[in-house]
């Protein structure tokens, strides 16, 4: 919409319109994933993993995740252009 700030109602109303397949779809991977972890992971180690991530410390690795990430990312591909 910067480039075509007469697009940016018309934008709005589309994103608006695909929510909720986009909704649908994501609840549709939170349940694929839940079934991946369970088929590999004991119950009290998923419960283990749920208390820690209601924890502070397991808040704290959420909020820090993607920026760690980045870092390791420009790492790599430091690390892959030397290689």
């Amino acid at each position: 919409s910067r480039t075509r700030p007469e697009l940016r109602n018309d934008l709005i109303t589309v994103v608006r319109s695909l929510k909720p397949e986009f909704d649908a779809r994501d609840a549709e991977m939170i349940n694929t994933t839940a079934l991946y972890f369970a088929a590999v992971m004991s119950e009290q180690a998923l419960k283990d993993t749920a208390t820690f991530f209601k924890s502070e410390a397991g808040k704290q690795y959420v909020r820090m995740q993607p920026q760690v990430i980045d870092q390791m990312m420009a790492a790599l591909d430091v690390w892959n252009r030397r290689m």
